[in-house]
């Protein structure tokens, strides 16, 4: 597939995704052996993939990507975003905050056959988890 049609691909996979029809997002635009690498370097094989968006989806019921820029070159696509929601849900042990977020983001993805293949998430976490209220404000300590 040429860059232009990866790009749309993944432009297409962030509208449904905005949409919340996660099943299908699923069953659309991953390969079923596709795998999530986190940026604390863990990886997420696709069963897995499927609780945790649907956890985000419980989590985030209004969580909105906003695509800033998309970059392709070969096989991959990456895409500059701004990721926003409302904790109105739990996640991962913690209970609903009823806190907003917006962080800006950046993921890579691979596609194979017209599917993403693989994905490389990064985000500043340590913000995310100050504006869920899940940390405490502010950042390191200043000298």
């Amino acid at each position: 597939m040429s860059t232009e049609e990866n790009k749309e691909i993944i432009r297409n996979f962030f509208e449904k995704w905005n949409s919340k029809d996660r099943e299908e997002l699923l069953e659309k635009y991953l390969s079923p052996d596709c795998v999530m690498h986190g940026g604390d370097g863990t990886s997420t094989e696709y069963e897995e993939m499927k609780k945790f968006f649907a956890s985000l989806g419980q989590a985030f019921p209004d969580q909105l990507i906003e695509i800033r820029d998309v970059i392709a070159e070969g096989d991959k696509v990456v895409v500059l975003m701004q990721d926003s929601g409302t904790m109105k849900g739990p996640m991962m042990g913690l209970e609903p905050t009823g806190k907003r977020f917006s962080v800006p983001a950046i993921e890579v993805f691979r596609l194979a056959d017209g599917k993403i293949a693989e994905m490389w998430e990064g985000r500043d976490m340590a913000t995310f988890m100050r504006q869920i209220g899940a940390a405490p404000p502010g950042g390191p300590p200043k000298e």
